[in-house]
């Protein structure tokens, strides 16, 4: 997690100072599924808070990748959205998925919780 932190937080300074980006055209993705582990993944996720405390708005795209498959038995689109509500309540801006209504479903949910969270 440190490190795919520390890669992408020095990405976004180079974006910044040498590139001249605007800080408002920067969003954080951790790259669920890139390069990694079914373990370092939901690692990830479980430590989302680590990106989502950064001043960068997240995106997580974890939407039917093989490590959500891996913890699948029944449905990828039903274990996709466990990823999507643990996205939303750890603080990502922005979700990419496959069954839209599916998320916008879960995220209602995850949305009414984090409201009596506050």
């Amino acid at each position: 997690t440190e490190y795919v932190f520390d890669w992408l937080a020095h990405r976004a300074t180079v974006a910044l100072t040498e590139h001249g980006v605007p800080t408002w055209h920067l969003m954080m993705d951790p790259g669920l599924g890139f390069a990694k582990t079914a373990k370092q993944n939901v690692e990830l996720l479980a430590r989302l808070e680590r990106f989502t405390n950064s001043p960068y708005p997240v995106l997580v795209g974890a939407s039917r990748k093989r490590f959500v498959r891996e913890h699948c038995s029944y449905n990828i689109d039903t274990t996709t959205c466990a990823t999507t509500v643990a996205s939303a309540l750890h603080g990502a801006a922005m979700v990419r998925v496959h069954d839209v209504q599916a998320a916008v479903d879960v995220l209602r949910l995850a949305d009414a919780i984090r409201s009596l969270r506050r």
